[in-house]
């Protein structure tokens, strides 16, 4: 009898290993998703650091700007390619979706409001 108590509880320790097994496969999966969509977002970001780049180098160029509003684009598009660089990092990291979210959050604070006063003027 004692054997099977103890076939008993250790099948009941088996199912519990199981289930804590699929928790932890559950938290993996959005853990993954969650680094995924960083990923996908540090690439979109940086796309729009290089389309914002080649219209610095080319059309802000030729247009009236003076040389303030050009140094001002300038410096929106490195912190620009900076974050996108960290955003491909955070995707690495214990908490994608968070760190995602503070990069996001300071790109929008410190890029768009550069590329807003360079783009239409003080």
């Amino acid at each position: 009898m004692e054997a099977d108590a103890g076939g008993g509880g250790g099948g009941g320790g088996c199912f519990c290993w199981a289930g804590s097994a699929s928790l932890l496969f559950l938290k993996q999966t959005a853990a993954m998703s969650a680094s995924s969509a960083v990923q996908r977002l540090a690439a979109l970001s940086g796309a729009l650091a290089v389309t914002a780049g080649a219209y610095g180098a080319h059309g802000l160029r030729l247009s009236n700007r003076d040389d303030y509003q050009k140094e001002l684009y300038s410096t929106a598009n490195t912190y620009h390619f900076y974050h996108s660089l960290a955003l491909l990092g955070a995707s690495r990291c214990r908490k994608p979706a968070l760190a995602g979210t503070v990069l996001l959050a300071g790109m929008g604070c410190f890029c768009g409001p550069l590329y807003h006063q360079a783009l239409t003027g003080p």
